[in-house]
């Protein structure tokens, strides 16, 4: 399960409708602590480099500084899809496995997140109910 602040839901669908003015994907790395489950205490808007409507890229300079301003542990990886598809693409699949780090996708024609992660146990990818989420 996903434990996750109004506040940080609030942010991650201003980041949606952000996403939606600007016909770009955004992305965020989320910050917090897993142990049973997910809590999700922040998130920082990163730049996209790929500044693209169909696709993200964090650069590395970007990324680590992001990391050293923030004291919790990175869980998670946050992007939208313009596309109004919630499912995962080739790209995300092979990214989840590669970091096996939680998977936050906005979907902008919804306004909704999706929480996806890799199961080592079951060694496949798995979709996470976020219980607070209004549709």
């Amino acid at each position: 399960m996903i434990i996750i602040s109004t506040n940080v839901l609030t942010q991650l669908h201003d980041l949606i409708k952000g996403s939606q003015s600007m016909q770009r994907e955004v992305c965020a790395l989320l910050f917090g602590k897993k142990s049973v489950n997910y809590q999700i205490n922040e998130i920082e808007a990163i730049p996209n480099r790929a500044r693209s409507s169909n696709r993200f890229h964090i650069g590395r300079d970007d990324y680590e500084s992001c990391i050293k301003r923030h004291k919790r542990d990175l869980i998670g990886i946050f992007h939208t899809h313009l596309n109004g598809e919630s499912s995962l693409s080739v790209a995300d699949k092979q990214q989840i496995k590669k970091t096996k780090c939680l998977w936050l996708i906005g979907v902008c024609e919804k306004t909704i997140v999706k929480a996806y992660t890799f199961d080592e146990e079951k060694q496949d990818i798995i979709s996470i109910q976020i219980p607070n989420q209004r549709c």
